[in-house]
Order: structure tokens, then C-alpha cells, then sequence
């Protein structure tokens, strides 16, 4: 998650400096009483060297890994994001095509959840749902979670912006931006 490390604000936790400082402060405070109690838990384990992940156990770093992308692959129907990180590479397939969502009645939780876009003007709008849920090792979600992204090129760097939606977990729609998401190459760093 190198470019986006804002995104372990996913319940408030670890808001690395993009939240407002009042917001990073409380941070716990936009937690439902159950993940309240979860975030005590995992800091005190944190604090006693016990923080651990889906890595740990082997399993896909999941959703937040797959939203540090590196690189941008525009098609008409589809977008690509690649990523990497942590000994993992993430490829996502964001469709533009005018796709709906699997219907209800099929859906089911992946990985990486499943995202659909649009074209507003020069930023990408991307909606994911169906996103599997972790519980454990100060970033957790449950299945509920939904995310509303943005993204859009200025200058030689991708602004970023999501939207976390988690009634399980959140209090209140989280947002974090990051206009430090660079890294878009130049073609003398090639």
C-alpha cells in the first residue's frame, strides 16, 4: 500500500496526517461501540508486538492493498489498476462499460470486492461492494463495506479520494484524500 497508506484510516485507526487533526484525535470515536472495543483490543496488542494481518495467516491482502496503484490501464469497457506490495501484486478490473452490479440475489464477497465505474468529465468515479470483511490487526471491516472512489490526473499525479461506507463498523461515511498519490511516471524515470 505504498501510495495510499491513507487507506488504514479504514476504521479510523491509523489516520497518517490526510484526516483533519481533530478527526485523527478522536478517531475511535467514529466507531460503533463493538469495533470500539475491537480498536482497544488490537492497539493494546499492537503495543505488545501481536499486530498481525491476512498475511499472516497466508491468506490475499484483500481490498485496501489492491487501492495502491502504480499504474493505470484505460480502455473504453474497462479500467486495470496494478499494484504492489508486500511480495504481492494486485491487479483490479474496474468496469466502465455501463455494468451493473451482480444482482443481489447473486452476489457474494471477493477479495477484492467488485467495482464498477464512470467518466465525470476527467475523474474516474468507482463504486465497490461485495468486498469479503477482516477482523483483525487494527484495519477491520465487515462485509458491509461499500467505497465511493475518486480519481483524477493533475499534472503528473493521480489525486485520489475514497468514501468508506460500513454501517457494521462506522458511525458515519468516512472520507479520506491523498494528493500525494504520485508516482505517476515520467518518462525519464523509466
Amino acid at each position: 500500500m505504498k501510495n495510499l497508506k491513507w487507506i488504514c484510516l479504514l476504521v479510523g485507526v491509523m489516520a497518517v496526517g490526510v484526516v483533519s487533526p481533530a478527526l485523527s484525535h478522536h478517531s475511535h470515536a467514529m466507531l460503533t461501540p463493538k469495533y470500539r472495543e475491537y480498536f482497544v483490543q488490537d492497539v493494546k496488542a499492537a503495543a505488545e508486538g501481536r499486530i498481525w494481518g491476512a498475511g499472516s495467516f497466508c491468506l490475499p491482502g484483500g481490498f485496501f492493498p489492491s487501492l495502491g496503484a502504480e499504474e493505470f490501464i484505460v480502455t473504453p469497457e474497462k479500467v486495470w489498476t496494478l499494484a504492489a506490495g508486500n511480495g504481492e501484486n494486485y491487479i483490479r478490473w474496474i468496469y466502465t462499460d455501463g455494468s451493473e452490479h451482480t444482482p443481489t440475489e447473486r452476489e457474494f464477497v471477493k477479495w477484492h470486492g467488485e467495482s464498477i465505474g464512470f467518466w465525470n468529465r476527467d475523474a474516474l468515479i468507482v463504486h465497490t461492494n461485495q468486498i469479503r470483511g477482516w477482523k483483525g490487526g487494527l484495519s477491520e471491516f465487515s462485509d458491509k463495506l461499500e467505497t465511493v472512489e475518486r480519481y483524477r490526473r493533475v499534472g503528473d499525479r493521480i489525486e485520489g479520494e475514497i468514501t468508506l461506507y460500513d454501517p457494521d463498523v462506522l458511525l458515519q461515511p468516512v472520507t479520506a484524500s491523498d494528493k500525494r498519490y504520485d508516482q505517476y511516471r515520467k518518462k525519464e524515470n523509466r
